[in-house]
């Protein structure tokens, strides 16, 4: 499963790359907005409908082709302290790199696929209530996300919508719950 993955995320970024340098006249339209600088900031809701975390987050990208970015990003969670359902203080921050192919780049709406390996060091306070010791974890974790992005009509914003599937194959790697996010964009 995972050879077949790589396999056609492959293909897809040397098609990409492949078609996007036959087209000499989009090379000129290309040079605007080839960078981009997100954020994120939003709450995260558990199964039970609660919001019991609050995501973050800032991102850098650079469009290699016209399909396809890659780039850095910071990010994390934090327990929201409105919530107060186990009490439990706790805090994630997170490094990576991502990867994003997107569909009908000539358009506002546009699709895509990201992919991100991350590492995360979590930090989860004391709770003498549910005998909870005060804990550090560093873990590796991975998501793929596919999702759309909404672009203002001069092109330099955009919103992303995407559903992140985390991958924790292991308990030596992050767990997560998969969750919707979102970030706003702002291309130069």
């Amino acid at each position: 499963m995972k050879t077949k993955s790589l396999f056609i995320s492959l293909a897809l970024v040397f098609l990409s790359l492949v078609s996007s340098s036959q087209d000499l006249q989009k090379s000129s339209d290309f040079t605007l907005g080839r960078n981009q600088i997100g954020i994120q900031f939003n709450p995260y809701l558990n199964q039970n409908e609660s919001f019991t975390e609050i995501a973050y987050g800032i991102r850098y990208g650079h469009k290699l082709s016209e399909p396809f970015m890659i780039g850095a990003e910071l990010s994390g969670t934090f327990s929201n302290p409105l919530y107060d359902g186990f009490n439990l203080k706790y805090e994630d921050y997170r490094i990576g790199l991502f990867t994003r192919y997107s569909f009908f780049t000539e358009k506002r709406i546009q699709g895509f696929l990201e992919a991100s390996p991350f590492y995360v060091f979590r930090h989860i306070a004391a709770n003498e209530t549910y005998n909870i010791t005060e804990t550090n974890k560093a873990l590796f974790g991975f998501y793929a996300a596919p999702g759309i992005s909404i672009f203002s009509k001069n092109k330099k914003f955009s919103f992303d919508l995407y559903y992140k599937f985390y991958i924790h194959p292991g308990e030596k790697l992050y767990y997560k719950e998969n969750t919707i996010s979102y970030k706003l964009n702002f291309h130069f």
